[in-house]
């Protein structure tokens, strides 16, 4: 009986990864491999790659990289990361397996939903795919009745300027954009992508001082910051909602 060969890639940074996607049929990218029963045919290791394991902390948020590794993100501790984070990382298997296992893994896996998945859920977390030339961030919101419901966004989030200055809201207007029902109860059978009207999307980031995070449509979705998460809200109004499921994210409106 012949054994059934195995190619495992390495890639040294991202053009690596996009020529080997681009040149390699079916490949897999890996990272911890700590969810791995058996390799795939062709299997592409990220692991060596610097700038997917980088971890970014500006006034707002933290920004970690695929391949950064739990413990790494064990070690912030000290470092205002979010308490929520911090108790569901040390229930993550133990440490040996922590010191290898990525947070791309732990996201992405199938076909399950890790630790990591309802508390950066909670947390209003972004998730960013980028390649060569594009980002594009998809947003996911979790209420307390478990509805998931989220939004993509195809373009970058920029400032807008009036008179010349930069305003602190950040906004996206693009057609190309668009909300979505991951999970809303057994209103739907399965995931609904819904387009804005005369394909104007619009999504709102709003300044640190303001008690909103962000805005959808004309606030469709509203967003509060964690101090006031009892006022946020969805008024469906500027998407073109399927008959019959205007109220599909939450089932209510308010």
């Amino acid at each position: 009986m012949s054994k059934s060969i195995k190619n495992f890639f390495y890639a040294k940074n991202i053009s690596d990864v996009l020529y080997q996607i681009n040149s390699i049929q079916d490949l897999e990218i890996l990272g911890g491999c700590t969810q791995i029963n058996e390799y795939p045919e062709n299997s592409l290791s990220i692991r060596k790659i610097p700038e997917l394991s980088e971890i970014k902390k500006t006034e707002r948020f933290f920004e970690f990289g695929p391949a950064v590794t739990i413990s790494r993100i064990e070690e912030l501790q000290n470092a205002k990361l979010p308490s929520i984070i911090q108790k569901a990382i040390k229930t993550i298997a133990n440490k040996n397996i922590r010191n290898i296992a990525t947070i791309g893994g732990n996201i992405c896996s199938k076909p399950i939903k890790h630790t990591l998945f309802a508390p950066l859920l909670a947390l209003d977390t972004r998730l960013i795919i980028r390649n060569s030339t594009e980002e594009k961030i998809i947003l996911l919101i979790q209420d307390k009745k478990e509805n998931i419901f989220g939004c993509f966004l195809n373009e970058r989030i920029s400032q807008q300027k009036q008179n010349n200055c930069e305003v602190k809201e950040m906004y996206i207007n693009d057609e190309k954009s668009f909300i979505f029902s991951m999970k809303n109860n057994g209103r739907t059978e399965k995931m609904i992508k819904i387009n804005a009207k005369d394909n104007q999307f619009d999504f709102k980031i709003f300044e640190k001082d303001s008690k909103t995070l962000f805005t959808l449509g004309e606030k469709d979705i509203v967003i509060k910051k964690s101090n006031y998460r009892n006022e946020c809200y969805c008024y469906p109004h500027s998407f073109n909602y399927p008959e019959g499921h205007k109220n599909i994210f939450v089932g209510k409106i308010g």
